[in-house]
């Protein structure tokens, strides 16, 4: 296939992919798939129109290519969806896929990268690399406001804060933090009276990076998301029993 399409420096330290390197294969999977003009494609004996910056493509397909397991590109597929850089549907039966903003950074008519100048001086990539951390560091401040809103024991709020983001950038999932918290909160509160131990501090918590522990006789704290994506999939494949099914989970999550 000709042509190209752009990646912006920094992509491997975005929050989304550190310590991720499958979501960051899937990611450039997308961006080297969609099509960058609008494509007619026969699915199902109907001609489709596929609008550019989108791609036709199931997640077994999306699997095999990238070498990863399904589960891996459908749980990928619905955080992409959360952060709103993709806009997934469904039709004739095939998934199509579109990036968000593909055609503000994949545009032809963007100019090229200027050639190197030989008067920069040193404060200048200095200064480059410090309003990349200060943009990480925005977007692990909006995952810590997510764990600090899940957990009910609200005592410094600064350590805990710092301790957050010191264990993100040392390559702890977000996302599995936020999970992991909520599991601990849900297990502490289902524990038996006599027998409930004291909440931590979320310091503590975060301290001891509690977020690995094995909790015995803990229930997975559901993801509201991921149950809104896969009741979508369910009622747009037409199928009533894991429609009907997954709507009792979401109606079960408070």
């Amino acid at each position: 296939m000709a042509g190209w399409f752009s990646v912006k420096r920094g992509i491997t330290s975005h929050p989304l992919f550190v310590g991720h390197p499958e979501r960051l294969a899937i990611w450039i999977w997308l961006l080297d798939n969609v099509v960058w003009q609008d494509t007619r494609h026969d699915i199902n004996g109907v001609m489709v129109v596929i609008p550019r910056g989108s791609v036709a493509a199931s997640e077994r397909r999306i699997a095999e290519d990238v070498g990863v397991g399904r589960q891996v590109v459908r749980t990928f597929l619905a955080r992409l969806q959360d952060e709103r850089m993709i806009n997934p549907d469904l039709t004739h039966g095939r998934r199509i896929i579109s990036l968000c903003n593909w055609e503000k950074y994949q545009s032809a008519q963007n100019t090229p990268n200027p050639p190197p100048n030989p008067a920069l001086t040193h404060d200048q990539p200095i200064k480059e690399t410090s309003k990349q951390v200060k943009k990480n560091t925005d977007h692990f401040h909006g995952h810590f406001s997510a764990f600090w809103d899940a957990y009910p024991k609200k005592v410094g709020k600064k350590k805990a804060e710092a301790k957050y983001l010191s264990a993100v950038r040392a390559g702890a999932d977000p996302e599995k933090i936020i999970s992991a918290a909520k599991a601990y909160i849900s297990w502490q509160r289902e524990t038996g009276r006599g027998f409930r131990p004291e909440l931590k501090d979320p310091t503590t918590w975060l301290n001891g990076e509690h977020w690995n522990d094995e909790l015995p006789g803990a229930r997975p704290a559901v993801d509201r998301s991921k149950l809104q994506w896969l009741l979508q999939q369910a009622v747009d494949a037409g199928n009533a029993s894991d429609a009907e099914r997954i709507r009792s989970q979401l109606q079960a999550v408070h």
